[in-house]
């Protein structure tokens, strides 16, 4: 224990007059009163015991009261309901302003608790506890624009305000308020002397507009010796109220009717201006994004941790919700390629490149991490693959059409109008020289008819038995082919096949990259090779200088084979040259 901190004595919650106060407070406007209502507010105080008290100047906000505050926000609370609400609690401790809204299945309860001691061992089932700091991970809800219907928020203070704290204060609240929907809303239980040098102070105008309600309570925090008054903030993003309505309350002298009266009021006030019901997969896809923020903000923490990884032979894939979404949401278009590597060899992302440079770019960009050994298979993979697939010679522009699939955009050089087709309907489409459109490429594949005679068995009526006969029957064959399309600066696809006019159509307008061959793409190599083949190692051979060129590319590919023209004796004289 530390010192001059006074021992803290637990009560049982849920005694004789909290539960006098709990039928007060539903047997409203003399209505008869509803026991299951009361049984599921009895259940929030048995969780409750079970809770951790907060440390010093960490108070625990009474149960009773965080059942009035939840009942204050337009947020389902029945039992029986099918929509619910996310609500979040930034700095949530044991959790206890949370617990009031468990009582809908529905409801998705989440809270942020830095201390993982404050953290209760058991909770209800639709009550999530992350220990992590909020304003730490609020980086990642924001980065995939992650927003709650519902905050509520009791942030630790001390009984001695500084202009720095009050500072501080204000910029945790923004924080919070920064990840609510534009048509959310909560509350804030501070010092009111905070609320009162807040009000006074000139800064965070945006903040203070959007409170619309301000309970001043006294005697709140009794039981932990906090003799303070406090003041709940009640806000809205999308607050129309020009004025803030103040009520002053006393926490011991509780009148219910007037309670219940406030907590109408106030509902009725927010719920003009906000909208926080949601359906079951609204809530699940929202709770499954959270789940992938915090999953980041722990592997960010662990440089052992990276998104992809070499195992077992293979790469590896082990992202988060977060970074799936992230990809998804802002990097659609190479979302098909982080799926295609996973548990790939190195070899694939050598020999599809595409793929490789979508992934590179991710990587580069910060948006994937990558294991130091699985960077290295992958170079050392690409490097062996660039002298495999890299032409023996320059190839003209029809021959290079297969390296298109290695790019994703290309240079328009003579400019040209023509029609296309979008929705079944002929759209002009006009193209610009000097400019680079999008394109993409894959591979279809056709169906093409024929006929072909055969010869059958003549089995007609008077036909010898060794009699045959011709046919002529249909047949079909699947052909593949080059689809590519060429894409405007609107997103209307020009479609070009493999088909001799439209190859010669792309080959006049667009400029065909060139893969190079492996003497202008490894320079400093068939340089070495070619000084090789000039030494008085080779000087018994009489070598024009084309030869020695091309014998020195064939060394940089391992292998060639030589032959001859035709009557020059290749059958005799063919071999490989290694």
């Amino acid at each position: 224990m530390k010192k001059n901190e006074k021992p803290v004595t637990k009560k049982p919650v849920t005694d004789k007059k909290s539960k006098i106060k709990l039928k007060e407070q539903f047997n409203e406007s003399g209505s008869k009163f509803d026991e299951a209502k009361l049984q599921n507010e009895e259940k929030l105080y048995e969780s409750a015991s079970n809770f951790k008290e907060k440390n010093l100047q960490q108070y625990y906000t009474p149960v009773d009261f965080a059942s009035f505050l939840a009942r204050c926000l337009p947020v389902n609370l029945s039992p029986q309901s099918r929509t619910g609400s996310l609500i979040i609690d930034p700095m949530c401790g044991s959790g206890n302003l949370l617990l009031p809204f468990s009582v809908n299945p529905a409801n998705v309860c989440i809270g942020f608790e830095i201390d993982k001691n404050n953290i209760p061992e058991t909770s209800p089932v639709n009550m999530k506890f992350y220990n992590a700091d909020f304003v730490k991970i609020s980086k990642y809800l924001k980065d995939i624009n992650v927003q709650f219907p519902v905050l509520v928020l009791n942030p630790p203070f001390s009984l001695k305000w500084t202009d720095e704290e009050i500072e501080s204060q204000m910029w945790t609240m923004n924080y919070a308020m920064t990840n609510l929907f534009g048509m959310g809303c909560g509350y804030m239980i501070c010092l009111k002397s905070f609320a009162d040098k807040m009000c006074d102070s000139g800064k965070f105008e945006d903040i203070k507009e959007k409170i619309i309600y301000r309970l001043n309570v006294k005697n709140l925090f009794k039981k932990s010796n906090a003799l303070a008054e406090v003041s709940v903030l009640f806000f809205s993003r999308q607050n129309i109220t020009p004025d803030i309505t103040v009520v002053d309350l006393d926490n011991d002298n509780l009148d219910m009717s007037e309670m219940n009266r406030i907590a109408s009021s106030i509902k009725f006030l927010l719920s003009d201006s906000c909208y926080i019901l949601h359906d079951k997969d609204s809530l699940d896809k929202m709770s499954y994004l959270v789940e992938g923020c915090y999953a980041e903000y722990k592997k960010d923490g662990n440089r052992n941790k990276f998104d992809i990884i070499f195992k077992h032979g293979e790469l590896h894939l082990s992202l988060t919700n977060y970074k799936w979404h992230k990809i998804e949401t802002d990097f659609e278009d190479k979302l098909h390629s982080v799926k295609e590597i996973h548990q790939k060899i190195p070899n694939y992302l050598a020999l599809n490149g595409r793929v490789k440079n979508d992934v590179m770019v991710l990587i580069n960009d910060g948006v994937l991490t990558i294991s130091p050994d699985a960077l290295e298979r992958i170079e050392r993979a690409c490097e062996k693959s660039d002298l495999v697939i890299t032409p023996f010679k320059a190839l003209p522009p029809q021959q290079r059409l297969g390296y298109l699939t290695d790019h994703t955009k290309i240079k328009c050089i003579k400019s040209f109008k023509t029609q296309s087709v979008e929705s079944g309907e002929f759209v002009k489409v006009e193209f610009e020289a000097g400019r680079l459109y999008s394109i993409d490429t894959n591979t279809e594949v056709n169906q093409v008819d024929y006929e072909k005679t055969i010869t059958v068995k003549d089995n007609s009526k008077y036909a010898d038995e060794s009699a045959y006969k011709e046919e002529v029957r249909n047949f079909f064959k699947e052909v593949k082919a080059l689809r590519i399309a060429v894409y405007t600066e609107a997103g209307i696809p020009l479609i070009l096949h493999e088909s001799t006019d439209d190859i010669k159509f792309l080959i006049e307008h667009f400029d065909i990259p060139n893969p190079q061959d492996v003497a202008m793409k490894f320079p400093r190599l068939h340089k070495q090779l070619d000084a090789r083949l000039r030494s008085d190692e080779f000087s018994k051979y009489t070598l024009k200088e084309y030869q020695i060129y091309d014998l020195a590319r064939a060394g940089l590919k391992d292998s060639l084979i030589l032959s001859w023209d035709q009557g020059g004796g290749k059958s005799r004289g063919a071999l490989a040259w290694k």
